[in-house]
């Protein structure tokens, strides 16, 4: 066998990068996890929906934290022209993968805000020992709080 045909086979057989398969047994456990898990919360959101709503807020804070630091850290390195980080970029750019997971449970989240905070629940606010909540209430809308936040944003920008 000659050279030649030694660096022929070798570039024929070069391995190509392909999408990661992740094997049926794995999924159909991932799959059961997130059965039992949504079953979890909907079991106590009908025993306590204040305590359901409060851990899923903590939890969907928590993972769209890392899904916006990976962001953060991609868009940095696209930004220097890092060549160093490609492997750890790679990482961040999975965690990336999270945010449309995020916007989808964001309207989860929000089913639950009457339950979590006190000023968002009108049946909370009425009556008049309550003048105060009443009062606060008014303020701490959310389309009202988007609309300054907004406003604020605006502002800034001249």
């Amino acid at each position: 066998m000659s050279a030649g045909n030694t660096m022929a086979h070798a570039a024929a057989t070069k391995p190509v990068a392909a999408p990661l398969s992740v094997p049926t047994g794995i999924r159909a456990m991932f799959g059961l996890l997130i059965a039992i898990g949504a079953a979890t919360f909907l079991i106590e959101a009908n025993g306590d929906p204040t305590r359901a709503y409060a851990a899923f807020l903590l939890g969907y804070v928590y993972f769209l934290f890392l899904a916006v630091a990976g962001t953060f850290f991609t868009a940095l390195n696209h930004l220097v022209g890092a060549t160093w980080s490609v492997v750890v970029r790679r990482i961040a750019e999975s965690f990336t993968s999270y945010l449309p997971v995020a916007l989808l449970l964001f309207f989860v989240l929000l089913l639950g805000v009457p339950h979590i905070y006190v000023w968002s629940s009108p049946s909370v606010t009425h009556g008049a020992e309550r003048s105060v909540l009443r009062w606060r209430a008014s303020g701490y809308h959310i389309g009202f709080r988007l609309f300054e936040l907004g406003f604020r944003l605006f502002e800034c920008s001249d």
